[in-house]
């Protein structure tokens, strides 16, 4: 359920910072590896039942403990800079051009659907 929040924030990283003329072809390939991924832990997952004859319960754990190390790791690796940001900005007190960006966008759509909702009252 998690995964989907990440998926949908990477989104919208990703519309953020392509081109218009790239936007589809970037999506596109995001769309193609999320689907690769699953079909790889779908076949990881029989092979390791099949093969290690380990229980559907034990390979959950697994499973689960390779995405909390996934996690651990992008963490780290964001505290120290990396990411999307490129530099720790919010550490700094800073705004980044993605947070002025995301800020800028949804007060216009706050405005819209405020715009939309006033039309639809009686």
């Amino acid at each position: 359920a998690f995964s989907t929040v990440l998926w949908t924030q990477s989104d919208l990283l990703l519309q953020l910072h392509s081109t218009p003329a790239m936007l589809g072809r970037v999506s596109a390939l995001d769309f193609s590896l999320a689907t690769l991924s699953e079909a790889l832990s779908s076949l990881l997952t029989g092979v390791l039942i099949d093969n290690t004859h380990i229980t559907p319960s034990s390979c959950s754990t697994i499973m689960g403990l390779f995405g909390v190390f996934v996690f651990a790791a992008w963490s780290i690796y964001h505290q120290n800079g990396g990411g999307a940001g490129g530099t720790a900005s919010f550490v700094l007190g800073k705004k980044s051009k993605i947070s002025s960006s995301l800020e800028e966008k949804s007060g216009k759509i706050a405005d819209e659907s405020s715009a939309l909702l006033a039309g639809l009252s009686p």
